[in-house]
């Protein structure tokens, strides 16, 4: 697909995807991370054009499912980049210490439900007019306000 704008406010994308898990928890058993997680849909920005300048090297948004997030255990997660802030890599490196770039700051967390394992989930992502949407088997969990992103190519 091609690159497209955030901001617009008459042009929407939607990525769709029915996903099914299977047995993530045995997927899991030998990982050596401390967030075991599966991370199975993405929106990235370009940058500012079509060359990739200045892209921010952090995705808008990952969906995840998460076999322990804090307690609650086997649900997926919308985890969305919530500025537009740089904090890694070699332009990251005088934002990594900021308070802006630290995890509760820079990322919101919306738990989207347990996840179903004997049957597909079917996940919309909406991008448009300076909103991500993300509804799950039909039903609206998410409306986050990203205008901090209207610059990025998505």
């Amino acid at each position: 697909h091609k690159n497209f704008r955030t901001d617009l406010p008459n042009k929407h994308y939607t990525l769709s995807a029915e996903v099914q898990l299977i047995d993530p928890i045995n997927s899991m058993k030998d990982s050596d991370s401390k967030q075991n997680e599966i991370t199975f849909l993405q929106v990235h920005n370009k940058g500012l054009d079509n060359q990739g300048t200045h892209n921010v090297p952090h995705p808008l948004l990952r969906v995840v499912w998460k076999e322990d997030n804090n307690g609650v255990k086997g649900h997926f997660w919308g985890i969305v980049k919530n500025n537009a802030v740089i904090c890694k890599g070699t332009f990251g490196k005088k934002n990594k210490d900021k308070e802006i770039c630290k995890a509760d700051v820079a990322y919101k967390k919306y738990d989207l439900g347990k996840a179903a394992t004997d049957k597909a989930t079917a996940f919309d992502i909406t991008v448009g007019n300076k909103k991500l949407i993300i509804d799950v088997d039909g039903k609206r969990l998410v409306e986050h306000d990203i205008d901090y992103w209207r610059h990025l190519l998505s």
